[in-house]
């Protein structure tokens, strides 16, 4: 689920429960500037809770499980039916996400228009005064309204004793400066307008505001009687609903609430009816988006396969990781953690038996290679010059590799193209745009052991710094060998240098983006507040990025 949906999904409860809990045990009480505080304080929660994580907090006291890593933990990869010419399936969770900013764009536009409405009537209008009252003369209205710090009256509508009590009522919203609610509830519902509890908020906070303003003007000495008989007389069509209006209905609300006994002090505790409702929320969702430890991962959702690992189509595992040089850890779906050397036939054997996948051996890698028609030992110097052919023509391609025996990716410079070879028409795709491909991977880089070792330590070096730089791993110095998608993260950015991964005590993965003017900025992967304040700087991040593929030791 996109964050943006998780989020709106918790704070649309959130308004939900805070509204419930205001019109079944406060709404009654006149305690009306209290339940001004209340409600404006359950709109403000709503919008940042999301945003905050205890998860941190919550897990001082429980023990944690220590492993050294070298770099984040790597998704488990696996293969997907892919369509010619096609790198990526369409999100379906993206539909709601654009309906939710199409919704957002209509209130926009509708607040926007009442903008106009309020400017058109405040430029025809023309400054007054009555008692000592400044207020805006407008002779196209029906009945009078505040916005900000200015009231809008049309004195021809009423009687001289009327505009005493409407000139008070209209003041207390200026003096309360009850206009920054009405706005707060306004663009907020931009963002919940989808959502019952936002519009019943939005409500709540208006019709309490009139409460205050009634109460304001009978304490001030104007007959009870007189007035509600003057808001039954001025019921109507409203003005703008970004304006404090005098005659705002309900009006058989506003005077069984003029009628009401004061509330007493006892009555104050039901305002600690936000603790609940806070804690609840707090308890109940903080953390919703990050899965807990142990938890299983949906394999489906990963479609990228890792050049070092070859993996049947349903895994019986959640997560693959390097915890050392040479040794992979599989997490299954039930039952321990496994690891696995891989320079021991023994544990490969067991790892392809137990999960049906092949590890990067080198002995393994001439079995795999030998199981590819065409791809037979003797046949490897073909398969070097295959590679220069294809490359030669075809000088758009940065790189052809395969993902399993059957499956290539094609890297160009600003996306990846997956073909499947046993498909005829996906096949036939690849060889319509590119030309006839290679029979099968190329071989292994040969290296000797002196290579491996100083490579090996390397390594060893980078996982006792705990981060992981792709372009000082020899490997991804070729930079056709880096993904596109961190290629173009980099060309998008042209402040940042390079890209690395690593952890924090906590065993939170973290991104750190190393700049060209010698700074470093870190973000927490696992963080919503971190990654949006990321993307919102950045765009979007690339992802990990998997370990090199395996070489081949020169034997002296």
């Amino acid at each position: 689920m996109p964050a943006l949906l998780l989020y709106l999904l918790k704070a649309n409860v959130a308004l939900v429960l805070f509204y419930l809990a205001y019109h079944f045990v406060l709404r009654r009480l006149t305690f009306y500037n209290l339940n001004r505080a209340f409600l404006l304080f359950g709109i403000m929660f709503s919008v940042l809770y999301p945003l905050v994580d205890l998860s941190g907090w919550f897990s001082q006291h429980q023990e944690l499980a220590v492993v050294n890593t070298y770099v984040a933990a790597i998704p488990a990869f696996t293969v997907a039916p892919a369509a010619p010419e096609q790198a990526t399936a369409f999100d379906y969770w993206l539909l709601p996400v654009y309906l939710f900013w199409l919704g957002a764009a209509v209130i926009l536009v509708r607040l926007v228009m009442q903008f106009t409405s309020l400017y058109k009537i405040h430029t025809s209008s023309e400054p007054a005064l009555y008692r000592g009252i400044g207020y805006r003369q407008v002779k196209s209205i029906s009945h009078a309204f505040s916005f900000w710090q200015s009231i809008y009256l049309n004195p021809e509508q009423h009687k001289q004793q009327e505009l005493d009590a409407i000139l008070s009522h209209e003041l207390v919203h200026v003096k309360g400066w009850h206009t920054l609610d009405v706005l707060f509830t306004e663009f907020s519902a931009l963002f919940y307008w989808f959502n019952p509890g936002g519009w019943l908020m939005k409500k709540a906070i208006k019709e309490n505001l009139e409460f205050i303003a009634d109460q304001n003007v009978l304490t001030a000495g104007v007959d009870r009687k007189d007035y509600q008989y003057l808001l039954l007389k001025v019921t109507g069509i409203s003005e703008p609903q970004i304006a404090n209006q005098f005659n705002l209905s309900p009006l058989k609300t506003r005077i069984a609430m003029m009628n009401k006994l004061p509330s007493t002090k006892a009555h104050l505790l039901k305002f600690l009816a936000v603790i609940p409702v806070a804690a609840v929320l707090l308890l109940t969702f903080n953390g919703i988006a990050k899965p807990k430890a142990g938890d299983a991962v949906e394999i489906s959702q990963y479609t990228k396969v890792g050049p070092d690992i070859y993996i049947k189509k349903e895994p019986t595992f959640t997560n693959a990781c390097w915890t050392a040089p040479h040794t992979l850890t599989i997490t299954p779906i039930a039952g321990d953690v496994d690891e696995y050397q891989l320079d021991n036939e023994q544990d490969i054997a067991k790892a392809y038996k137990k999960y049906g996948l092949y590890l990067p051996d080198n002995e393994l890698y001439d079995k795999v290679m030998a199981s590819i028609p065409g791809a037979a030992q003797e046949k490897r110097p073909q398969v070097v010059d295959e590679y220069k052919e294809f490359y030669a023509r075809n000088p758009q391609v940065r790189k052809l590799f395969w993902t399993t025996a059957n499956q290539i990716i094609v890297r160009l410079e600003k996306t990846e193209e997956i073909y499947n070879l046993e498909d005829k028409a996906s096949r036939a795709a690849a060889e319509k745009k590119y030309g006839k491909l290679p029979s099968s991977p190329p071989p292994a880089e040969v290296v000797t052991q002196e290579e491996f070792d100083a490579r090996s330590q390397k390594v060893i070096q980078e996982t006792k710094q705990k981060i992981f730089i792709p372009e000082e791993i020899e490997y991804y110095k070729d930079r056709n060998n880096l993904p596109v998608e961190y290629t173009n993260f980099l060309k998008r950015n042209p402040t940042v240098k390079k890209v690395g991964w690593t952890m924090n005590e906590q065993k939170d993965e973290q991104i750190v983006l190393f700049l060209k003017s010698g700074g470093t900025e870190l973000y927490e992967l696992n963080d919503a507040k971190s990654m949006a304040k990321a993307k919102s700087k950045y765009g979007e991040l690339p992802g990990l990025l998997p370990p090199p593929p395996p070489v081949m030791i020169k034997k002296n």
